[in-house]
C-alpha cells in the first residue's frame, strides 16, 4: 500500500500564489518563488497537523501552509503496513495510549477513528523476564528466586510496584491520592480530581530529598534514595527503560506516574498511530490548507516583504529543499507569513537561525530544560509465529540484553486476529537510552536483511544484515531456541536524535509553556510540542500545548472534544469499574457534559428547595443547556415549567487552560457571598443567589430571563435607555453599604477578613491591570504592527509607569468598600425591565473608584470602537456615541447624588461619627467633607478608568468591541485615540475635576 506521501504526491502539484489551488501537497523537488501566507506551520507531526487543521477550519479562506522536512506526514508517529494476508500495521514510533488520556480519545472520536481503537496488550503472565541469564515468567514473579539481592520488602514486586513504593515514600499518601484523582475523573467529579492533583503537586513542590528540594533531584536520585542498589538495577533491567543514567527530574516522573491510572488499560489504533496525524492532515487539506514536504526550515526573521502583502507579512522564513532520498536540492524557498508556529522538538529548534528575532536569553535555557531520549525499533518478519511454541502469544517480554523490550506479533493487531499469521511479525528489539548506542556502532548501516525488505513501499529502511543477525542471535538466547530459523525480512526506525523527551530537574512546566508559547516578545512566532508541558513525551501533552497557543495567541475557542468528558473507551470484554462496582456519574455539571451528566445535575437540583420551587415540576421535566463562554467556569442553564436557574461550578483551574493554569475553586464561594452582600444593598440589581455547595464549589442563582449582555447590544449599535441611572444606582448602593460610612467597624473588619481570602483572583487583577502590560509579557496583545510604536512609548513613559504604580498601591492598600472587582459592559445584562450585574468572582475590598472607573472605561471603549466599525473617525459623533458619553456622565452623576443621599440618611458607620457633627457648624463642615470625599472618589475613578483602558487596549482579554473590528487599520485608528485618552486620565487624574472633563477629553482624543 503506498505511503501517505506517495498518495499526496498524486494530488495536483500546484504552487501557491496567482492561480494556485488549495488543498495541495507539493514535493520538495519543485521550485517556487516567494510564498505569502497568513500562518506558516513548520513540522507535520501531530502538533503541526493539529494546529494547521484547527486554523484552516476556523479561518476558511486564509492561507495556512504546513512545511515538513521529511517526505511523510506524522513525525514521531510512524506506522507501516506489513506484508501478508492479514494486512496488519506496525508502529515504528509511538504505539499506544492509556485510557486516562481522555482528550486524546476525544480527538480520536472527533476524527471518526473511534471504531479503530483496539486493546493494546502490554504485559501478560506467560511473558518473560530474561535477566542476568535466567528466565522467569512474569506471572511467577512473586515466588521467583531472582538473581538480585533484594530487601525483604522489595521481593515479589514488579518494576511498576517498586516505582510506586518510591513515590509513596517521597510523597506520603501518593497511592491513595492518585486513586482518588482517577476515580473522581471517571465519575466526572472534576472538582474532586482537580483538588487531589493540586494537592499532590503542592507537596511535590515542598518535598525534600536528602536536605534539598525534591524539584532539584533526578528520578535516578530518588530511586537510589529509597531502594536498594539491586532493586534499582531490577527496575532498570525488568522495566525495559533506562532509569539509571537519564537526567529526568524526580517530580516530572512522579507527575507522570500520578496521571497514569493505577489500573490503566491501553489501546492503539488498528491502522497504526500515524492514522491520527494523517486524519488531521486530510481535514487540513479539505479545508484548503497546502503542504510542502522535503522543506527544512533554516532561518526565521522579522520584516515585511516586498510585493504582495507589503506591510502585512511580518516574518520571513528560509527553507532548504531535499528530494525523497534526502539529498539537498539547489536554491532556497522563501516564505513570508503573518504568524509562524514551530511544531518542532528542541533539537531542530536549537539549530534554527533566529538571530533576526528578539529572542530572549531564556530560549537556550528552556531548550536545555528537556532531555532527548534516544531509542530505536527493529521489526522482524518470521515465516511463522514461533513464540507460540513457548506458550507466548502477545504483549511484551523484557531483558537486560541489548534487545531490552520485545513484543510478539504486530503492535497494532486487533484481538481475535489470525493466531497463526504467515508471515509473522514481531518487534524484535526496542532499546532506549544508552543501550541504543550498541546498535549504532561498529559499522552498522542500512541494507537488505534477506531476500526482501518490508514494507514494499519503502516507507521505512531495512537495517543492515549485521543488525538483523545480532538481534536474531539475541532472540535465540533469550528464548533458549538455538535452532530458530532466521527472519525473512526486517525494518527499523532509528530515533537516536530523540524518540521522546523528559524534563530535567528544577524547571516549572507552566513557566516553560508560557515562554515557549511566544519566545520572542511581541512577535507572532509560537512553539508547540509536548516538551513544554506537564506531560513531556505524551500525545496529550502535545494537544495541551497546541490548544494553549491556539487559544491565547489565535483566539480560537476550545473544541468540545477537548473538554474531557470522562471515560470514552472501554475494553470490549469488561465495563469500567472502580473497586468492583460499576461507576455511575453522580457529580453535577462535569466538563464536556453528556446526557447522563444532565440527569445527574437535575437529580441534584431536585434535592434543593429554592431551585426546585423556581423551576417547577420535577427533574424529569427539566432541561440542561450550557451557557456563557465557559472560559473560567462551567455555567449551565436549567429550564423548568415555571422558570430557569443558572448553575456555576468552579474547577480548580481555568477551564479553557485545564490543569496547566491552576486557580482556586474557592472563587465561587466569594462570588456567592458578594451576590448576597450586594443583593441586600441593591435588591433587584443582581441575580438572586439560591444555593451554595462549598464541597462541590457550585452555586445556583436566578437565571435572568429576556436580558442580553450589554456589550453585545452596544456592538450592534443599540442604546439602552436608563443605563447610566441603573448602574450609577447599583454602584452607589453597594459601595456605600459595604463601607465604613454604613457599617460598624467590627462588622466591616469581619467582611474584609472574609474577602481577603480571594487572593488568587485579586492577584490576577493586580498583575493584568497594573504590571504585565507595562513590560514584555506573553499574554499581552495589541494590534500589531500598527500600534507597536505606541506600545513602546507607553512602556518607556516614566509618568505612565509612576501613575500605574501609585494606582496599584492604592488598590493594594485601600479597603474602602466591597467591589464587584471586574465591572464592565460584559458583566451587565440589560432588558426591558432594567439591568442586572453579574460575575462577581473577583469580589474584594478596595477603592470605590476601581469599580466606577472600570465601568466608565468600557463605555469609552464602546465610544471609540463605534468609529472602528464605520472605518475611520469622522466628526460629528453618531447617535450612539453621543449617548455613550451621556451615560458616562449620568453614571457618575447618579452615583454621586445617591451616594450622598445614602450618607445623609444612613451614615451610621464608625467613620465620621454623627456625634462629632451635631451642631450647625459641624453639619456644614460634614456636608463639605462629603463633597470632598466624592471628589477623591472621582479622582480615583478617573485614574482607574485610564488604567483599565490601557489594560484592555494593549494587554490581556481585549474586549470584542475592539477585536470584532476586522480591518486592522481602522481598529488601530480608534485604539490610538483611546490610548491618548488613557494616558491623559492615568497621568493627570486630578486634572479632570469633573466627569464632563472626562467626556470632553474623550472627544478631544477622538478627533486628534
Amino acid at each position: 500500500m503506498p505511503s501517505v506521501c506517495v498518495r499526496c504526491l498524486r494530488l495536483a502539484r500546484v504552487l501557491w500564489g496567482g492561480s494556485a489551488g488549495v488543498g495541495s501537497v507539493v514535493s520538495g523537488e519543485e521550485d517556487s518563488d516567494v510564498e505569502y501566507l497568513d500562518v506558516a506551520v513548520v513540522g507535520a507531526g501531530l502538533a503541526g497537523c493539529h494546529v494547521a487543521n484547527r486554523l484552516a477550519e476556523a479561518r476558511r479562506g486564509s492561507r495556512i501552509g504546513l512545511f515538513e522536512n521529511d517526505h511523510r506526514i506524522g513525525g514521531r508517529m510512524h506506522s507501516v503496513r506489513l506484508p501478508g494476508p492479514s494486512g496488519a500495521w506496525a508502529d515504528l514510533g509511538a504505539m499506544r495510549l492509556h485510557t486516562g488520556l481522555r482528550r486524546v480519545l476525544g480527538l480520536v472520536e472527533d476524527l471518526g477513528l473511534g471504531a479503530d481503537l483496539v486493546p493494546f496488550e502490554f504485559g501478560r503472565p506467560e511473558n518473560l523476564f530474561h535477566l542476568r541469564g535466567s528466565r522467569t515468567r512474569q506471572g511467577d514473579l512473586a515466588g521467583a528466586a531472582l538473581p538480585y539481592r533484594l530487601r525483604p520488602a522489595e521481593r515479589g514486586l514488579a518494576p511498576g510496584a517498586l516505582a510506586d513504593r518510591v513515590a509513596q515514600t517521597l510523597v506520603p499518601g501518593f497511592t491513595e491520592s492518585r486513586r482518588t484523582h482517577h476515580e473522581a475523573r471517571a465519575r466526572g467529579e472534576r472538582s474532586v480530581a482537580g483538588r487531589a492533583l493540586a494537592d499532590f503537586r503542592s507537596r511535590c513542590r515542598t518535598g525534600r530529598l536528602h536536605n534539598r528540594p525534591l524539584e532539584e533531584a533526578t528520578w535516578s536520585d530518588a530511586l537510589r534514595a529509597v531502594l536498594s542498589g539491586d532493586a534499582v538495577a531490577f527496575v532498570h533491567d525488568a522495566g525495559g527503560y533506562d532509569v539509571s543514567a537519564g537526567g529526568e527530574g524526580a517530580t516530572a516522573q512522579l507527575d507522570l506516574l500520578y496521571r497514569t491510572p493505577p489500573d490503566a488499560e491501553y489501546v492503539c489504533l488498528r491502522r497504526g498511530m500515524e492514522s491520527l496525524p494523517r486524519a488531521l492532515h486530510e481535514r487540513f487539506t479539505q479545508a484548503g490548507g497546502a503542504t510542502r514536504l522535503g522543506h527544512r526550515l533554516v532561518r526565521v526573521e522579522r520584516g515585511d516583504a516586498p510585493g504582495e502583502g507589503s506591510g502585512r507579512r511580518r516574518h520571513r522564513l528560509l527553507f532548504r529543499r531535499s528530494d525523497t532520498r534526502g539529498r539537498l536540492l539547489p536554491g532556497h524557498v522563501r516564505v513570508c507569513a503573518d504568524a509562524v508556529v514551530l511544531a518542532l522538538p528542541p533539537g531542530p529548534l536549537g539549530a534554527l537561525d533566529l538571530t533576526g528575532l528578539p529572542v530572549g536569553a531564556h530560549l537556550s535555557a528552556d531548550l536545555a530544560a528537556v532531555e532527548a531520549v534516544p531509542a530505536l525499533k527493529l521489526f522482524h518478519l518470521y515465516r511463522r509465529p514461533w513464540w507460540r511454541d513457548l506458550g507466548l502469544s502477545r504483549g511484551r517480554s523484557t531483558t537486560d540484553a541489548p534487545l531490552r523490550q520485545l513484543w510478539y506479533g504486530s503492535t497494532c493487531q486487533p484481538p481475535g486476529g489470525d493466531p497463526h499469521p504467515s508471515p509473522a511479525p514481531m518487534l524484535a528489539a526496542y532499546p532506549s537510552g544508552p543501550s541504543v548506542g550498541q546498535w549504532l556502532s561498529g559499522g552498522v548501516g542500512e541494507g537488505t536483511a534477506g531476500d526482501h525488505a518490508f514494507p514494499p513501499a519503502g516507507d521505512a529502511p531495512a537495517p543492515g544484515a549485521a543488525v538483523v543477525a545480532r538481534a536474531h542471535a539475541l532472540l535465540r538466547h533469550v528464548h533458549g531456541l538455538p535452532s530458530l530459523e532466521p527472519p525473512l525480512a526486517a525494518c527499523w526506525r532509528d530515533w537516536s536524535s530523540g524518540a521522546w523527551h523528559t524534563r530535567r530537574p528544577g524547571h516549572d512546566p507552566r513557566a516553560l509553556a508560557r515562554r515557549m508559547g511566544q519566545p520572542a516578545a511581541r512577535e507572532r512566532v509560537h512553539v508547540v510540542g509536548d516538551c513544554w508541558t506537564h506531560d513531556p513525551g505524551s500525545v496529550e501533552g502535545t494537544l495541551d500545548s497546541a490548544e494553549a497557543v491556539l487559544r491565547e495567541h489565535f483566539a480560537l475557542p476550545v473544541p468540545e472534544w477537548y473538554r474531557d468528558s470522562g471515560a470514552r473507551w472501554t475494553h470490549p470484554d469488561r465495563k469500567h469499574t472502580t473497586g468492583g462496582a460499576a461507576v455511575e456519574n453522580t457529580d453535577p455539571a462535569p466538563p464536556g457534559r453528556t446526557a447522563f451528566a444532565d440527569r445527574a445535575l437535575t437529580a441534584y437540583l431536585e434535592t434543593l428547595p429554592l431551585p426546585r420551587a423556581r423551576l417547577g415540576g420535577g427533574a424529569g421535566d427539566w432541561r440542561v443547556e450550557e451557557v456563557g463562554d465557559g472560559n473560567v467556569n462551567f455555567v449551565y442553564r436549567v429550564l423548568g415549567p415555571s422558570g430557569s436557574v443558572c448553575v456555576k461550578q468552579a474547577p480548580p483551574y481555568v477551564r479553557v487552560a485545564g490543569e496547566s493554569w491552576p486557580l482556586t475553586p474557592e472563587r465561587v464561594v466569594h462570588e456567592y457571598r458578594a451576590l448576597e452582600e450586594h443583593g441586600r444593598a441593591a435588591p433587584g440589581a443582581l441575580p438572586a443567589p439560591l444555593h451554595l455547595d462549598r464541597d462541590r464549589h457550585l452555586l445556583v442563582m436566578e437565571y435572568v430571563e429576556d436580558h442580553t449582555v450589554l456589550r453585545h447590544r452596544l456592538g450592534r449599535g443599540a442604546l439602552h435607555p436608563g443605563l447610566g441611572e441603573q448602574v450609577g444606582d447599583y454602584l452607589a448602593r453597594t459601595l456605600f453599604a459595604t463601607s465604613d460610612l454604613a457599617l460598624p467597624a467590627a462588622d466591616k473588619r469581619a467582611l474584609v477578613a472574609e474577602f481577603e481570602l480571594n487572593t488568587e483572583m485579586c492577584r490576577i487583577m493586580e498583575d493584568m491591570v497594573f504590571t504585565e502590560i507595562y513590560r514584555d509579557f506573553h499574554r499581552n496583545s495589541w494590534t500589531s504592527p500598527e500600534l507597536d510604536a505606541e506600545v513602546a512609548a507607553v512602556r518607556a513613559d516614566a509618568c505612565v509607569l509612576i501613575a500605574a504604580a501609585r494606582l496599584k498601591d492604592r488598590y493594594l492598600t485601600s479597603r474602602q468598600a466591597l467591589l464587584h472587582g471586574d465591572l464592565h459592559t460584559g458583566s451587565v445584562m440589560v432588558g426591558a425591565t432594567g439591568s442586572r450585574v453579574f460575575d462577581h468572582e473577583f469580589a474584594c475590598f478596595g477603592p470605590m473608584g476601581f469599580d466606577v472607573g472600570g465601568f466608565l472605561a468600557h463605555l469609552l471603549i464602546a465610544y471609540f470602537a463605534a468609529d472602528g466599525r464605520r472605518g475611520t473617525p469622522s466628526p460629528p459623533e453618531d447617535e450612539q456615541q453621543a449617548w455613550l458619553l451621556d451615560q458616562v456622565e449620568q453614571t457618575w452623576d447618579v452615583f454621586r447624588e445617591r451616594f450622598l443621599a445614602l450618607w445623609r440618611s444612613s451614615g451610621r458607620g464608625d467613620s465620621y461619627p454623627a456625634a462629632l457633627f451635631a451642631d450647625a457648624r459641624g453639619a456644614a463642615a460634614l456636608e463639605a467633607e462629603r463633597g470632598a470625599y466624592l471628589d477623591r472618589v472621582l479622582c480615583d475613578s478617573v485614574g482607574f478608568c485610564g488604567a483599565e483602558l490601557m489594560r484592555r487596549l494593549i494587554g490581556f482579554a481585549r474586549p470584542t468591541d475592539l477585536t470584532g473590528i476586522t480591518d486592522p487599520g481602522a481598529r488601530a485608528a480608534c485604539e490610538r485615540a483611546a490610548l491618548r485618552l488613557a494616558r491623559s486620565l492615568l497621568v493627570d487624574a486630578s486634572g479632570h475635576r469633573s466627569v464632563r472633563d472626562v467626556t470632553d477629553a474623550a472627544r478631544h482624543a477622538r478627533t486628534g
